[in-house]
């Protein structure tokens, strides 16, 4: 897993002369999140701390029968 990509290109721009938010132009900018990648980029975290998760919990059931083995 590389590090993450920020994403860098512009905000988008509408004419909205009657928006509160509007510059001296008259344009309002509107952020640029795509709604389809960050659900995207959720779901691989997600499922990372899933795999890690199991990482850990196999590791300690082996600890446990190792432990186990050496007592018996």
């Amino acid at each position: 897993m590389g590090r993450p990509a920020y994403d860098m290109s512009d905000f988008t721009s509408r004419y909205e002369p009657g928006h509160p938010a509007a510059d001296a132009s008259g344009y309002v900018q509107y952020p640029n999140v795509n709604t389809l990648i960050e659900t995207m980029d959720m779901r691989e975290a997600q499922r990372t701390y899933e795999a890690n998760l199991n990482v850990v919990t196999v590791t300690r059931q082996m600890l446990g029968r190792t432990l186990d083995i050496l007592r018996g």
